[in-house]
């Protein structure tokens, strides 16, 4: 059966035994078709497994179906007839006549095709089913049951040729990490199954939920069964949707779907060859600092905007993260021609070139689109840039909980000490004070002013770790860093350019900086001291007193 004109209809099918066996289970009906199905599990040893395979449009499909083993090696692929439009390939996985090494399969379609797989016990007690909703999967995701009163199950596939690096993590109710286990290398379209408390060599006992995180599209499902070996059901593993998030962008390959626009990556350059390409495009463009290297990233867009005005795209939309767990700008150049640089209406297209600094040798890039005067909630994408790109928050940050080191003025922190509020770890690495604070200052820009009468510098390097477990950047200008000492003032920030590194820089969590912030105090103050809080955080439960002598 078809339901059509079905928006905002939601559907389920139940299957369940007829005169013999006590089983029922059922699937979301779904509209998701796709040319490529992933049966995740062949059963045995007391168990049966079903497919189907429909398809949905008016001509025949060609189907092919090709067998792996559990290591991932293809076995021998079958062609069997033809599916007519609307019609379907049905029945049980042992008619197929697969070799007896296969651990799962994937059918391949001429055309667009939808399905689910069955999986029951042969004694009739057991049914349950798995509806990927087709796709190549996903890079993290979630299994989303541990069964208290029976068991878990867990299976997944690397549905790409190269090796998956997989880690899981078992959460509890509250969100907190029970245990996180790293995986050895998936192979390339290899399987892994395992009871769920078997995969963590820590207990999981207390945990509800198991996260997964990898470098290559997996596809995953579960089975929980009852203690009374009564009941059974399925579930996929619930895949993060794609380009949300660093842990599952884009491959590079792929065009993302961002608000407003779609966008392609068309070719990178980095290192000195993309220095050669800058200072060919402007004599008077800087070679990259110290530790960096420059990457030009050449962008095709197209607006997909559905006024009638013209909107502007360029290399100020863009952003580049990677493993060092940084957000990098775009870099301040003249771009080698054609600059990505547009004006478009509706269903206009560009392309062109953006710069961009990143660490020397730094891994995992992901081009982050991030429309400049788009201030709607998750509107954001992220593209691989590097192949099997892909970046999780550490759950270990989670286990991170403020401390009471700094939180009163009467008791700062030390100089030696680091202090811990809910989303930040900050030091103190070094001070410098008065007169040399003062030529660090006129080093940075010849129009920075002298201090008020009066007063003196004092430049501190601080050390900042980004802790938070969501996984979206945080500005280190956005902690508000004031002075006191002796003299019971408290001192603003001076209007002066800091001296290079500057405190300033954008953190994903677990990401780290260090760069010097310009203070003042009194002259000959003793007992000076900053104070850090986050703006418009009202509460006082995050402002810490770091001592700076």
């Amino acid at each position: 059966a078809v339901i059509t004109n079905a928006s905002g209809v939601i559907g389920l099918e139940l299957f369940g035994s007829l005169g013999w066996g006590t089983q029922l289970e059922g699937i979301l009906l779904t509209d998701k078709t796709t040319s490529t199905l992933y049966y995740p599990h062949v059963g045995g040893d007391g168990w049966w497994t079903g497919i189907v395979a429909y398809n949905p449009s008016e001509s025949a499909c060609t189907i092919t179906i090709t067998p792996y083993s559990a290591e991932g090696t293809p076995l021998t692929p079958l062609t069997p007839p033809p599916i007519p439009g609307k019609g379907k390939y049905i029945g049980p996985v042992a008619d197929l006549a697969l070799p007896a090494q296969t651990a799962w399969f994937k059918i391949d379609s001429t055309s667009p095709i939808t399905g689910f797989e069955l999986f029951g016990t042969t004694d009739g007690n057991q049914l349950a089913a798995y509806a990927g909703g087709g796709g190549t999967g996903a890079k993290s995701g979630v299994f989303a049951k541990i069964e208290k009163d029976g068991w878990t199950g867990i299976a997944f596939v690397n549905t790409e040729a190269n090796s998956a690096s997989v880690t899981l993590t078992a959460y509890n109710d509250s969100g907190t990490a029970v245990a996180t286990q790293g995986l050895p290398p998936v192979p390339g379209h290899a399987k892994v199954v395992n009871p769920a408390e078997a995969i963590f060599s820590q207990d999981i006992g207390t945990a509800t939920y198991i996260a997964y995180s990898s470098d290559r599209n997996v596809v995953g499902f579960q089975l929980n069964g009852s203690s009374d070996g009564m009941m059974l059901d399925g579930l996929p593993g619930l895949g993060a949707s794609i380009g949300l998030n660093r842990s599952n962008p884009y491959d590079r390959a792929q065009t993302a779907k961002a608000p407003n626009w779609d966008v392609k990556v068309i070719d990178t350059i980095r290192g000195s060859a993309a220095w050669q390409a800058i200072s060919a495009a402007n004599q008077f463009n800087d070679p990259p600092p110290a530790g960096m290297e420059y990457l030009l990233v050449k962008i095709h867009v197209k607006s997909t905007y559905t006024d009638n005005n013209a909107h502007s795209i360029g290399k100020a939309d863009f952003r580049i993260t990677g493993d060092s767990l940084r957000e990098n700008w775009l870099a301040s150049v003249v771009s080698p021609s054609p600059e990505l640089d547009a004006d478009l209406f509706a269903g206009g297209e560009a392309e062109g070139w953006t710069p961009h600094l990143v660490g020397i040798g730094e891994g995992k890039l992901i081009l982050i689109v991030d429309e400049l005067f788009n201030f709607t909630d998750g509107h954001r994408r992220f593209i691989a840039l590097d192949d099997g790109a892909s970046i999780s928050v550490d759950p270990g940050l989670g286990s991170i909980l403020p401390t009471a080191i700094g939180c009163e003025r009467s008791s700062p922190a030390l100089r030696t000490q680091t202090v811990t509020t809910e989303d930040w770890e900050i030091s103190v690495q070094q001070v410098v004070r008065g007169e040399a604070a003062w030529l660090m200052v006129k080093d940075a820009n010849q129009f920075n002013d002298p201090p008020a009468a009066g007063r003196e510098y004092v430049a501190a390097k601080l050390r900042a770790r980004y802790i938070s477990t969501i996984d979206e950047s945080e500005q280190t200008n956005n902690l508000y860093i004031r002075t006191t000492g002796s003299a019971n003032v408290l001192y603003d920030h001076p209007s002066v350019v800091d001296p290079d590194p500057e405190f300033d820089a954008t953190l994903f969590p677990g990401g780290s900086y260090e760069g010097w912030v310009v203070v003042q105090v009194a002259t000959g103050e003793t007992g000076i001291m900053l104070v850090i809080e986050p703006l418009f955080d009202f509460s006082d439960m995050n402002t810490r007193y770091l001592s700076l002598e």
